[in-house]
């Protein structure tokens, strides 16, 4: 159980530091750690945040943190060491901070070693004026969540009209050969897709001709419900980036493509299969391609909130045709 540490703690908290310092740095004098002993308990620990690793009362290991950077202390019983303890330890301050720095001598290359293991890089190298001895500092980034926002291609809603998809395997292990081959017949609008100007425009561009920087960006996801006109979609082209997913059951209308198309939108995404409704999709489609807007449909936003991401929406390369399956998936920013 990890818990973070008390004034009680310090006591037994130190008596790990000395013991785990003077064994793990056998290259520097015990005098050092001596002389260190009485700064670390007054003036580190008790501005710290410190996590402790008990069990059955007893604390294996434990791991301080200062100014919610800088990992100060990270050390564990040397009798309960290579029990995943310090691993834990970290991790537990990796959920907590989103970067992390710390500092280790070079010659206890069991810990550099660990450090890296866990996702450390080092930045660079110095002289700590204590010691004398070198030391690596190291930095930590937390990785950005990633969502995927795509619907499986073959349990997808199939858009009235369109083939349904079907899968026949050519090769399997099943019948004896060495690797698995399946053969796909789909539209191309089925699933998570984009469509290509040349959907409904006949000199339109096709898949292959499609700018890859329209699908690649910053982008702005926001919630709406209902008919969606250019007073309804205005306000959000005004804080809007390039690309713009909308979250919700949407029906886009003319005058609100053509307000899309005047801000410069590059890309506009949608979770229903189409955007617009009956007699006004082929001219929400004109009004939106004909300017090369993007078009990305059947989204799943659902658990994203409204905000900004880096979206990467890049689909197949189909030559020639007016449509392709796309993968899309949004990147949280900082």
């Amino acid at each position: 159980m990890i818990i973070q540490a008390e004034p009680r703690h310090i006591d037994e908290i130190m008596e790990i530091w000395m013991e785990t310092n003077q064994k793990a740095h056998s290259f520097i004098d015990e005098t050092y750690w001596e002389t260190n002993y009485k700064v670390v308990k007054e003036d580190y620990l008790p501005y710290a945040s410190t996590y402790i690793y008990m069990e059955e009362e007893r604390i294996l290991g434990f791991i301080s943190v200062m100014e919610d950077v800088f990992i100060t202390a990270l050390f564990v019983r040397t009798e309960d060491q290579n029990r995943g303890v310090g691993r834990q330890l970290l991790c537990y301050c990796q959920n907590l901070y989103k970067t992390l720095r710390l500092k280790v001598f070079a010659k206890n290359r069991l810990a550099v070693r660990f450090y890296r293991s866990c996702g450390f890089i080092m930045d660079h190298s110095q002289m700590d004026p204590s010691s004398k001895e070198v030391e690596f500092v190291m930095d930590w980034k937390r990785a950005p969540k990633v969502h995927d926002i795509s619907k499986d291609f073959f349990s997808a809603t199939v858009y009235p009209g369109d083939p349904k998809p079907e899968k026949e395997t050519i090769s399997s292990f099943e019948k004896g050969d060495s690797y698995r081959l399946t053969r796909i017949v789909a539209g191309s609008h089925q699933g998570t897709h984009i469509d290509a100007p040349s959907h409904f425009l006949p000199d339109g561009k096709t898949m292959d001709q499609i700018d890859l920087d329209s699908c690649i960006g910053p982008c702005k996801v926001v919630e709406l419900e209902g008919v969606i006109g250019a007073e309804e979609i205005e306000p959000v082209l005004m804080l809007c980036h390039d690309r713009l997913l909308i979250k919700g059951e949407v029906i886009l209308t003319e005058e609100g493509a053509k307000k899309i198309a005047q801000y410069g939108i590059k890309l506009l995404g949608v979770e229903g299969q189409t955007v617009g409704k009956d007699d006004e999709i082929a001219k929400v489609h004109k009004t939106l391609l004909s300017k090369e807007v993007v078009i990305l449909e059947s989204l799943t936003l659902e658990g994203v909130p409204e905000g900004t991401y880096f979206l990467s929406a890049t689909p197949l390369k189909y030559e020639g045709l007016d449509g392709a399956p796309c993968r899309p998936v949004l990147v949280e920013i900082d």
